[in-house]
């Protein structure tokens, strides 16, 4: 038996207990709302946690923000940077890192591909797929309203630390700058 279609994930159901989606990285079988950070989706709502995929788009720079709820978060696919305090960070797939209640997170995609990551979170806030995409309209609504926080790394200026790092990473390969 599967659920789905419309404005859910395709969920199979093999067995009393489980809940599974065959590709998370489908459209069409995960929808998701494009919003500045990038195409958000609901993929999985347990009875204490939820997971949620954010496909991220090659170029983009979402500044730092203070989140409320902590998560653990996985890279799919792609490379993107991660930036917290100003620190910067490569992320490749199958990398995983986590950050707890009131941390601030950017993100920036300084490569030619998007990423495509996997949020976890140890309390379910949300009971329906429909709640969360109501959340993710609510949320469009408001970024309009403010001007968004969302950008496009080409936006920026040439020495802007985001744009600095992007092309270290990119000219070397590596994670972290020497010395």
């Amino acid at each position: 038996m599967s659920e789905g279609g419309g404005g859910s994930p395709v969920r199979e159901r093999p067995s009393q207990g489980i809940a599974l989606i065959e590709d998370i990285t489908s459209p069409t079988s995960c929808p998701g709302v494009d919003t500045p950070e990038g195409r958000i989706g609901p993929l999985l709502i347990g009875q204490g946690c939820q997971t949620y995929y954010v496909e991220v788009p090659a170029g983009s720079y979402a500044v730092e923000e203070v989140h409320p709820r902590g998560a653990i978060v996985y890279t799919a696919k792609g490379n993107w940077v991660l930036c917290s305090g100003g620190a910067r960070h490569l992320m490749r797939p199958g990398s995983l890192f986590m950050y707890e209640d009131g941390t601030p997170v950017g993100v920036e995609v300084p490569f030619d591909e998007s990423a495509f990551l996997l949020t976890f979170r140890d309390t379910r806030s949300i009971e329906s797929d429909v709640q969360f995409f109501t959340a993710l309209h609510k949320f469009n609504e408001r970024q309009e309203k403010t001007g968004g926080k969302a950008r496009r790394l080409k936006d920026l200026p040439e020495d802007h630390p985001a744009v600095v790092f992007g092309r270290y990473v990119i000219s070397t390969g590596k994670a972290v700058p020497e010395g």
